[in-house]
């Protein structure tokens, strides 16, 4: 029994995708990396920061650290709004497949 995305994967003629799905995979693909990464060293920079604290080298301002979680939050709401305007500009056909790639990508990355 294979895994689910190679069955999917090896089941799709890659000739007869549209170049909206194959960019929309890659979107998605490389987003899921990116924001991987991104979790991954802001909760080393945080654990870093905790324990320099603890040690006493430095003093962790409670509210800047919440007013930089309330514009990290910001941020994203902004990429979502972006991606979802850009999107609606997509024709009908295109989008479908965009959207296929990009949730496949999202999936597989």
């Amino acid at each position: 029994m294979g895994n689910k995305v190679t069955d999917i994967l090896s089941s799709v003629s890659f000739d007869k995708l549209s170049i909206g799905f194959v960019i929309g995979l890659a979107i998605g693909y490389f987003l899921k990396k990116g924001i991987k990464l991104i979790l991954i060293l802001g909760g080393l920079l945080i654990i870093g920061l905790f324990a320099l604290q603890y040690y006493g080298i430095i003093e962790i301002n409670s509210h800047g650290i919440l007013s930089g979680a309330d514009r990290v939050v910001a941020l994203i709401k902004g990429v979502g709004v972006f991606a979802k305007e850009h999107l609606t500009h997509l024709e009908k056909e295109g989008a479908g497949g965009a959207t296929a790639g990009f949730l496949l990508g999202l999936k597989i990355g």
